[in-house]
Order: structure tokens, then sequence, then C-alpha cells
């Protein structure tokens, strides 16, 4: 199926990318307002704001979520209740174990490691050259920014953001809505909600 790539800015051309170089066929992107000056990303069209979804039959394409910030879970649920499925995103130089599973809409970005019995919620991110070791959770709209070493056996929950060349030491419970700065090094168990930085990481409010 052709996809449809949600947004315009810069995680949206790493999604095109790694879809054109996995050989998918890219038909357009959507935008969330218009810009007159605003035709082509990549040399692929804008097609329209994103409501120009609704003219597409949902069992004829798929979605990918170009959106990396704050809205990203929201257009997930928004589409998914509409009926439309959101593709993987997996850049063939990507390694990824066989016994990895990855769910709807999981972005797994160049030169990114996947290893095996790793379990992957819907529409978590896995960004460039970040690692994932053995047996770890990640759940639901998490990000894995780029450059993370998630040791084995970790534990992810909902909307986490594990901050660019972080470090998250093995068999830790990161629970929900966590915020990990970046070049972090997590040595022990972080609450849900808490925003920590630092080696080894403490709270930051």
């Amino acid at each position: 199926m052709s996809v449809i790539v949600i947004g315009a800015g810069g995680h949206a051309q790493v999604v095109i990318d790694a879809l054109q170089c996995a050989g998918e066929t890219v038909l357009g992107v959507t935008v969330s307002n218009i810009d007159d000056t605003l035709r082509r990303v990549l040399n692929v069209p804008v097609l329209g704001t994103d409501t120009v979804i609704e003219q597409y039959d949902a069992k004829q394409i798929q979605l990918a979520n170009g959106v990396g910030g704050k809205d990203r879970e929201q257009i997930f649920k928004n589409l998914k209740g509409r009926g439309y499925q959101f593709c993987q995103v997996l850049h063939p130089s990507a390694v990824i174990a066989g016994s990895a599973r990855l769910g709807e809409g999981v972005q797994v970005m160049a030169g990114a490691v996947v290893q095996p019995m790793v379990m992957i919620g819907d529409n978590s991110l896995i960004n460039t050259r970040a690692s994932v070791d053995h047996d770890c959770v990640i759940s639901d709209h998490s990000h894995i920014a780029p450059g993370c070493t998630i040791c084995g056996a970790v534990r992810i929950g909902d909307r986490c953001h594990i901050g660019a060349g972080s470090t998250i030491i093995e068999s830790l419970s990161i629970e929900a809505n966590v915020f990990v700065a970046a070049g972090a090094t997590v040595c022990e168990n972080i609450p849900s909600g808490a925003l920590v930085g630092g080696t080894p990481a403490r709270p930051l409010q």
C-alpha cells in the first residue's frame, strides 16, 4: 500500500527517507496548516492539511507518523479512531532481532539496534543509532532519542521520553510519563511523571 506521512518537519523527513530506503511508496505528506511556500518535502508532494486524509479509503492506504513532538499520540489515536492503520517504519540499516515484537506504527530508524525478545508498544519511536538490548519492554507512545543505550530487561512505561545519548542501566523500571534529560545515566527505578537528568540521574524538579 502507498503511505501518507503526517507532518512536514524534520522527523517527517527522516520517516520519508526510511520508507523510501525500504522500497515503500510515499504518496505524499500532510500538514497541520497550509503554507503557500511549502509544495514538496524531499520531492514528496504536500497533499494538503491533515483533513485530506479523509479523502482516502482507509483500506487502500497506510499512515506514518511524521510528528516527533507532543502531538504524536493524539494524531495516532484520532486517526486510529477513524479506521486508519499506521505502518511500521523500519530503516534497512536498523538491526532488529527476529524475536522482537513491534506494535503498530513503531519506527526504528537508521543504525538502531533492537535485540532479542524486545517488545515495543504502538506508536513508539526508536531513533537514530539507539540501542535496545534483550528482554526490554517499551510501552506505547514513547520516544527513545538518538544515541540512547537501553540495557537488558529494562521496562519503560507509556509516553516516556529518553533523551539523546542517555543510558538506562539493566533491569530498571521507568514508569509512565517520565522525561530523561539528554546524556543522563539512569541507575535506579524512576517513578511516574518524573523529570530526571545527570550522571547518575537525579530529579530535576
